[in-house]
C-alpha cells in the first residue's frame, strides 16, 4: 500500500499558511515522504464550501484506493476526521495520529472499535533543528511538548503531561534554530510556553534582535506592565491564557 500524510487543519483559515510541527515528526519518523493539504489543492473551494464538501472535493481529484492514509488530528479538526474516516475507510487504511489523541483516544476507541491510532511520545521524539530546516513557508506553528506543571482541576489540558518531569521550554535552541531560517511568524502551540516571569525574560533575551512575530501561552497573573513591555518589545502578536 501507498502512504500518504493528509494535513486536514489547514481547513481553518488561520491554519492555512502553518503546517504543525507533529506533522513533520511524524514524516520523519515513519519515513513518509507524501504530505498533502486539503487547502493546498482545492483552495478555491474552501472560503465557499462547507469542510465536508471540500473533502469529498479532494478525495475525488486524487481518487485514492489502497493507501495507508494518516490523518493529523487536533481540537479544531477532529470532526471533519471523523467525517473522513466514516467516508473513506473502505477503499483505504485511515490512521489518525496528533498529540490531541491524548486527550480523546479512550473515548475514541470505545465508541468506534475500529478506528487506527498512532501514539507518540512527541516530547522524545521533538527535535527542534529538524523540524525548522523542514519548514518551506514563513509560519511555522510549533510546540515543543514540555506539557504544564500546574494541576488545575478545571483543566484537562495537561492530562498528557501529568507523568512528565521535564517542563522546561529551551528557548535558546529555539532561538538558535530559527535564527538561520526564513520564517517570520511563529504559533507556539505549547499548553504553557512561559511558567514565570524569568521564563519570559530569558526568550527574550535569547531572541535578542530576531524580527520573527510570535504567539504564545502564559499565566494571567504573570501580566504586568514589565511583562507587557517585555512582550511588546520581543514582537509579540498576541496571548492567550
Amino acid at each position: 500500500m501507498k502512504t500518504i500524510i493528509i494535513d486536514i487543519d489547514d481547513l481553518n483559515p488561520n491554519n492555512r499558511e502553518q503546517m504543525d510541527c507533529e506533522i513533520f515528526i511524524l514524516k520523519d519518523k515513519l519515513n513518509i515522504d507524501n504530505v498533502l493539504r486539503v487547502s493546498d489543492t482545492v483552495n478555491e473551494y474552501c472560503n465557499r464550501y462547507k469542510n465536508d464538501e471540500v473533502l469529498d472535493d479532494f478525495f475525488s481529484k486524487y481518487g485514492f484506493v489502497d493507501y495507508d492514509i494518516y490523518v493529523h488530528i487536533t481540537y479544531r479538526n477532529v470532526l471533519d476526521a471523523i467525517y473522513l474516516y466514516f467516508n473513506y475507510k473502505s477503499d483505504n487504511n485511515i490512521v489518525f495520529f496528533g498529540n490531541y489523541l491524548n486527550y480523546i483516544y479512550p473515548n475514541l476507541i470505545n465508541k468506534f472499535d475500529d478506528l487506527n491510532f498512532v501514539i507518540i511520545n512527541f516530547q522524545e521524539e521533538f527535535d527542534c533543528k529538524k523540524i525548522i530546516s523542514q519548514v518551506n513557508s514563513k509560519e511555522l506553528s510549533l510546540n515543543t511538548f514540555n506539557g504544564c506543571p500546574y494541576k488545575c482541576e478545571y483543566c484537562s489540558l495537561n492530562i498528557p503531561y501529568r507523568n512528565y518531569e521535564n517542563y522546561d521550554v529551551d528557548y535558546k535552541e529555539i532561538n538558535e534554530c530559527l535564527s538561520g531560517s526564513n520564517i517570520e511568524s511563529v504559533f507556539f502551540s505549547n499548553e504553557l510556553f512561559f511558567k514565570n516571569e524569568n521564563d519570559v525574560k530569558e526568550f527574550i533575551k535569547t531572541k535578542n534582535k530576531l524580527n520573527y512575530e510570535f504567539s504564545c501561552s502564559l499565566r494571567a497573573e504573570l501580566l504586568n506592565k514589565e511583562i507587557i513591555n517585555l512582550l511588546r518589545k520581543g514582537n509579540c502578536k498576541s496571548i492567550f491564557l
